[in-house]
């Protein structure tokens, strides 16, 4: 952003102005964040909470930033379509092979001192920070929210998702906050959000990286585009329904030739059953503590009555399940076999 654009041939009165546009909110934010604090150790230790700037009545911050976030999403995601266009382009005139190409030895050691330096620094921030502390900061800044509380957590969830973080306790507290069927709209809505955001991000902005990182992390990846040629969207479900790390289910998917709207509805599918398991315990908990506390259990959100027939339903759908699953993953590896096989008759 500094000494990089100093080395183009960039005019210095845009490149001021650019910094000059672009650093305003972020330093209206931060303002706004020293001047509520109680005193300079708050700020040092990273006590300060950005819920505890906002307004008890946020209704008109919202209509002004939901409209905002959206063009500025647009605007980044046609930016970047553009930009590959102009580097295709520019690679085509220069007779650059990108698909071979590489970062040099000296990107990389660059990259990682910058990362070793930057949580050298951080460390002390970041060892204060807890995730929990975070949650329940918003979560209590949430419930105050009146009628606008539901739609501040589908975006705090969202995020919180997009990010990879932990989600379990999020699903749940909907359900206590705002009762069992708002809850588990709530839990979906956000969750696949969070999804929607996830496949953007991973498509148009973290595409070259997900691939250099995910592919070779998780090889079986590669499959999966041939599986879904084969056997459509149902594997696509499956995925989705499988307990699979949040990178894969995500961020995987997103740099596969898979159409993001079946991924979506995928998300959002597999998200209704465990949306509403989770609300349900969330309907059915005491106190928010429990919930923090991961006392909460999804045998208390049972009825009392019909116990025995409840959980003989239970276990036969599970072992459905279980079988479904079980016969995806010999297809997979079916699949897997045939992929492997081709690849080794390309390098022949």
């Amino acid at each position: 952003k500094n000494y990089g654009l100093a080395l183009l041939d960039v005019p210095l009165v845009q490149y001021l102005s650019a910094g000059l546009i672009t650093g305003l909110p972020s330093a209206l934010a931060w303002s706004a964040l020293g001047s509520s604090a109680q005193d300079m150790k708050d700020i040092v230790e990273g006590k300060q909470s950005i819920w505890s700037v906002l307004p008890e009545d946020t209704s008109t911050i919202a209509l002004v930033a939901g409209p905002l976030l959206l063009l500025m999403l647009y605007s980044m995601v046609s930016f970047t379509q553009r930009f590959r266009k102009i580097k295709k382009e520019i690679e085509k005139e220069e007779g650059i092979d990108s698909s071979k190409g590489g970062r040099s030895y000296f990107t990389y050691v660059l990259g990682i001192v910058a990362l070793g330096a930057a949580l050298y620094f951080l460390k002390p921030l970041l060892e204060k920070v807890k995730l929990k502390d975070i949650m329940n900061d918003a979560i209590t800044w949430i419930e105050k929210q009146g009628q606008w509380g539901p739609i501040y957590y589908c975006v705090f969830l969202a995020i919180w998702v997009t990010l990879l973080l932990p989600c379990t306790i999020l699903e749940v507290v909907p359900g206590f906050l705002f009762g069992f069927k708002t809850g588990w709209a709530i839990s979906v809505i956000g969750k696949s959000s969070g999804s929607l955001l996830s496949l953007f991000i991973g498509r148009y902005f973290l595409a070259s990286r997900i691939r250099g990182y995910v592919l070779e992390t998780y090889p079986s990846l590669n499959a999966f585009n041939k599986a879904v040629e084969l056997e459509g969207f149902k594997v696509i479900l499956m995925i989705r329904v499988a307990y699979l790390p949040m990178l894969i289910k995500n961020y995987g998917l997103s740099v596969l030739d898979i159409p993001i709207p079946k991924i979506l509805l995928a998300s959002f599918m597999a998200g209704i059953p465990f949306s509403a398991a989770w609300a349900a315990v969330g309907a059915s908990s005491k106190n928010l503590a429990e919930i923090m506390e991961g006392k909460a259990k999804l045998s208390d959100a049972l009825p009392k009555e019909n116990f025995e027939l409840i959980a003989a339903g239970a276990v036969i759908m599970g072992l459905s399940f279980v079988y479904v699953l079980g016969k995806f993953a010999a297809r997979f590896k079916e699949i897997m076999a045939q992929v492997k096989a081709e690849e080794a008759k390309k390098v022949e």
